[in-house]
């Protein structure tokens, strides 16, 4: 999936707790990017201290200053949170096993000038049978 993606734009993510050796290789389990001068900061959400996967997300990224954002999924729960820093905290739930949420979602981060313009959870229900 990771190359077809790439055919279309740039693409890049992190591994999660269920995916294979040669993926966790391959992506790694935590990893900062900059997409048109953004830092945003990558990880599944399931490794590290912390009760909940938001708070592990967050402790991920402690050591990390100036990132815009802190995406992370691991528990399917969409979540987009504005810190006290300015950042961005955004779980964007999961396109393809929705749990017990009421629809499959995706986020989308909107980047203009530098900044991170906007965060929006988008969903769709569950397909016509």
């Amino acid at each position: 999936m990771l190359d077809l993606l790439a055919e279309i734009a740039p693409t890049d993510g992190v591994a999660g707790n269920n995916d294979p050796p040669e993926l966790v290789a391959r992506l790694g389990r935590r990893k900062v990017v900059t997409v048109q001068g953004v830092r945003l900061g990558l990880t599944h959400g399931d490794i590290g201290p912390g009760r909940t996967t938001p708070q592990r997300a967050l402790r991920a990224f402690a050591d990390e200053a100036g990132l815009a954002a802190i995406l992370f999924g691991h528990s399917h729960i969409p979540l987009v949170q504005r810190l006290p820093d300015g950042g961005w905290l955004v779980n964007p739930g999961s396109p393809t096993d929705k749990r017990r949420q009421p629809g499959f979602t995706w986020a989308l981060l909107e980047v203009a000038g530098g900044v991170v313009d906007g965060v929006s959870i988008q969903m769709f229900g569950p397909p016509e049978r």
